[in-house]
C-alpha cells in the first residue's frame, strides 16, 4: 500500500540527507546528550519522573558509515537516590543512520512521527560541528533535589555533605540550612546530602544545571555512558539494566 507523504515529512527526509546520509564517517568515538522536560520547569525545577535524556553515540566503524544510535532513557527513584536509564528506562531507541521511512519499524525511524526524528538530528549536528576545545570528557547529569514535608526534620549526611563542610569550615546543620529551598510546600535540600532518607521525599531535576547539550569523548559506552555521580546512578546505553534495587520506593505526589 502506497502512503502519502506529507510536506513536514517530505523536509524531514530531505534534512536528513543533508546532515546525515552527506556526513557517514564525522565524529566516531563521540555522544551528544541533551536533557528534555514533559513541560516547562517551574521555578527552574521539574519533578524526576517528567525529565528525560536523549542520548546520540557515534560508533566508529572500518568498513561503511558508522551506526547513530539513538535512544530516550527516563529517570526513577532508588531507595539511596536516584538512577538514570537502563533498558528499564529505555523509553525510544532508533538508528538515525537508517533512512527514515513512512510507517517504519524497528530500528528505523517512522516519516508520520518527526519529533524525536529532528532531536536526533540536532544532536548528530551537534557531533559534526563541535570545536575540539568544546568536546567534554566526563557527561554532567541536572542537579536532583530531595524534597520533604516543611515540617520535617532533615539531617546532612555522607561524604558529599562533609566535604562542603570541610572546604566552608561551616556545621552540617548549617550548610542544611544555607542549601534549603522552598518549593510547592515542600523543603528542598540538595539529593547526595540525603539520599540517606531519599525514600522519604519527592525529587525534583534542576535542568539548566547543564549544558543544552553536550558532545563528549566516548571511546567506550561503559565507560562514558555509565557510572555514578554522588546518589546517582547512570547507564545511556541500551543492553545494560540499571541496578535497580529488588524493592522499589514509590516516589510520593
Amino acid at each position: 500500500m502506497m502512503h502519502r507523504i506529507s510536506g513536514s515529512s517530505l523536509a524531514a527526509l530531505r534534512r536528513w540527507r543533508r546532515i546525515v546520509a552527506a556526513h557517514p564517517h564525522d565524529g566516531g568515538g563521540l555522544a551528544a546528550v541533551t536533557f528534555r522536560t514533559l513541560y516547562p520547569p517551574e521555578g527552574g525545577l521539574i519533578p524526576l519522573e517528567a525529565i528525560s535524556a536523549a542520548v546520540l553515540r557515534v560508533e566508529p566503524s572500518t568498513s561503511g558509515p558508522c551506526a547513530l544510535p539513538f535512544s530516550i532513557f527516563g529517570a526513577h527513584s532508588i531507595p539511596w537516590g536516584a538512577s538514570w536509564g537502563g533498558d528499564d528506562e529505555c523509553r525510544f531507541s532508533r538508528n538515525l543512520r537508517q533512512r527514515p521511512r513512512l510507517k517504519a519499524r524497528g530500528m528505523r525511524f517512522d516519516l508520520t512521527r518527526q519529533r524525536l526524528l529532528h532531536v536526533a538530528m540536532d544532536l548528530f549536528q551537534s557531533v559534526c560541528n563541535v570545536e575540539p576545545h568544546d568536546l567534554a570528557d566526563r557527561l554532567e547529569l541536572p542537579a536532583l533535589w530531595a524534597g520533604f514535608r516543611s515540617n520535617s526534620s532533615v539531617q546532612g549526611d555522607g561524604a558529599e555533605i562533609d566535604g562542603c563542610c570541610s572546604q566552608m569550615g561551616l556545621s552540617r546543620a548549617e550548610i542544611m540550612r544555607r542549601c534549603r529551598k522552598h518549593y510547592q510546600n515542600l523543603s528542598l535540600y540538595p539529593l547526595d546530602f540525603t539520599s540517606h532518607v531519599a525514600e522519604h521525599a519527592k525529587l525534583f531535576a534542576e535542568p539548566e544545571t547543564v549544558p543544552a547539550t553536550q558532545v563528549l569523548v566516548c571511546p567506550d559506552p561503559d565507560d562514558s555512558l555509565t557510572g555514578f555521580r554522588g546518589a546517582c546512578q547512570f547507564s545511556f546505553v541500551t543492553g545494560k539494566p540499571s541496578q535497580r534495587a529488588p524493592t522499589m520506593c514509590a516516589v510520593h505526589h
